[in-house]
């Protein structure tokens, strides 16, 4: 199997061409053995790019435990640099998410996406966790986040307070993405969760509070580990059609494909 390793803003992902792939490959399987960093290549998931009658393309993603996701908005993105240069698109194309299609558009310097509408919004939910009263937005912007604003980031037990908002029964069964904000400057740049960047998160947020905070046409997101997305307003009204483009102030990062055996082990890898 040959697969190409890329970053976007943080998460990083095994993209492989499934497009001739066997009809009963074992997907889950393949991330679950190859994904992990103690044993495996070492990434946040498995992109697959794969063969559809209306768009571009099918875009899969599975994370490293094997289970299979609805979207990523970073992978979105490395799989839109893939898919242009490898030739299955344009510079400008749409491709199949379970999420729903997905549009992007690989720029000079970056790749950008515009993701499929929020739905599911919920103000300001009170929600009692680890004793203690949150208030708590929520949006899916094709996987769930619950957005938590904070004054102070620096403050908040990011791990231990998003695992219990996670399994909070609000959100059961499948539980939900934990977003910790703080706003940092003005209406247009806000601080992101501490956890590792996703750009759906990043969206997320801005759509959460999009009355309250977001006059300006663009709104600057920041992680604590400085990672930037910029978030576009792609038409004024109505609210749940703005906010669509995301694109990274980093690009995605491609490196040589590496071609693995199937049944192969990690040290067994041929470059």
């Amino acid at each position: 199997m040959a697969f190409t390793k890329m970053s976007g803003t943080g998460n990083d992902f095994i993209v492989v061409d499934a497009f001739h792939a066997p009809g009963d490959t074992d997907w889950s399987k393949l991330a679950a053995r190859f994904c992990p960093r103690r044993t495996g290549v070492g990434v946040d998931g498995l992109l697959l790019l794969g063969p559809d009658d209306e768009v571009d393309f099918a875009y899969r993603i599975f994370n490293a435990d094997g289970s299979e996701a609805e979207m990523c908005g970073n992978g979105a993105r490395c799989a839109a640099a893939f898919a242009l240069r490898h030739g299955i698109a344009g510079k400008s194309m749409s491709f199949r998410t379970l999420a729903g299609i997905v549009e992007a558009r690989v720029n000079p310097e970056d790749v950008s996406i515009r993701v499929t509408d929020p739905k599911d919004l919920r103000r300001d939910t009170p929600l009692q966790v680890d004793g203690r009263t949150l208030s708590v937005w929520s949006v899916n912007t094709g996987v769930p986040h619950a957005v938590v604003f904070t004054d102070d980031l620096e403050r908040v037990p990011v791990d231990s307070l998003g695992r219990a908002v996670r399994r909070h029964p609000a959100f059961s069964p499948a539980g939900t993405n934990v977003d910790f904000v703080q706003r940092v400057s003005g209406s247009s740049s806000l601080g992101g969760s501490r956890s590792r960047p996703r750009s759906t998160p990043f969206t997320s947020p801005l759509k959460a509070r999009v009355e309250e905070w977001l006059a300006a046409r663009s709104t600057l997101v920041v992680t604590a580990a400085k990672a930037g997305v910029s978030i576009r307003k792609a038409w004024a009204t109505p609210i749940r059609r703005m906010f669509r483009t995301a694109s990274s102030s980093t690009r995605c990062q491609l490196t040589p494909s590496i071609s693995a055996r199937a049944g192969s082990s990690a040290s067994g890898l041929e470059q």
